[in-house]
Order: structure tokens, then C-alpha cells, then sequence
């Protein structure tokens, strides 16, 4: 499978863990979570590459590299969200439906930055509103 298919297994695996923590917080977030959410997203990606790294640093640096299907068949590669089982004949087809995937999880990021920015907005609004009302000044940014 292409370098696409597996950086989206081992992102959405992040995305759902973090789609759970948002859910459970009914739809409500830190700070915090959201530096959080896109660095484990793009860390669990690049760990489902766990495999291939030697001979894209390799490829990277013009150093010979001996190709080892070890590293591609189901087994330990597995630890790499499932990496050895994707580079199998039978799981070849994922590239398409990886991108797919991908644009998806970072779609789905926007969308939520932009309902926190919003929601941040919204009670910023209030707040001046009410400071307002109760006679003191305006603060301006």
C-alpha cells in the first residue's frame, strides 16, 4: 500500500480516540486539546510508517538499501497500525480510499476549530455585552 493508506489507518485511529474525548465533552474543548488533537493525529500517521522509515532515510540520503519483505508481512509490523497486513495482496487497494480518508480527518479538524473560534466569539460577545450593561468600559483589543 501506498505511504497514504497507511498514514491514514494510524491517523484515524488517533481521530477517533480524539472525536471520543470531543463527544464526551458535548462538543466542548481546552485549549489544550486542540494543540493536542492535530500532533497526535499526524505522530500516530507517521508511526504506521514505522517500517518503511530505513528505507526512506535511505532513499533520502542516497544510501544503498537491501529490500527486506520481513518488514512487510503480517507479524511484528503489526505493532505500526497494522502495517504488514496493509502491504499485503489483499489490502493493495487502499490508496484511493486513504486519501479519501485523510482529507476527511483534516476536514474534519477545520470544522471543528472553526465551531470553537465561534463558540469563543459568541462568548466574548456576551461578556462585552454584559460589562456593557453593568456601566463599565469597553476593553479594546
Amino acid at each position: 500500500m501506498l505511504p497514504i493508506g497507511h498514514f491514514a489507518v494510524g491517523s484515524s485511529a488517533a481521530f477517533i480516540v480524539n472525536l471520543a474525548i470531543y463527544a464526551a465533552r458535548r462538543c466542548r474543548t481546552t485549549f489544550r486539546h486542540l494543540v493536542i488533537m492535530p500532533i497526535s493525529i499526524v505522530c500516530c500517521g507517521l508511526w504506521a510508517f514505522g517500517p518503511d522509515w530505513i528505507r526512506m532515510l535511505a532513499m533520502l540520503f542516497h544510501l544503498p538499501y537491501t529490500w527486506s519483505g520481513e518488514a512487510h508481512r503480517p507479524g511484528w509490523p503489526d505493532i505500526f497500525f497494522f502495517h504488514g497486513y496493509l502491504d499485503t495482496n489483499f489490502a493493495r487497494k487502499g490508496t484511493i480510499i486513504g486519501l479519501a480518508v485523510t482529507i476527511f480527518i483534516f476536514s474534519s479538524l477545520i470544522a471543528i476549530y472553526l465551531l470553537e473560534i465561534r463558540r469563543l466569539l459568541r462568548r466574548l460577545k456576551k461578556s462585552r455585552i454584559a460589562r456593557h450593561k453593568r456601566g463599565q468600559r469597553k476593553v479594546h483589543f
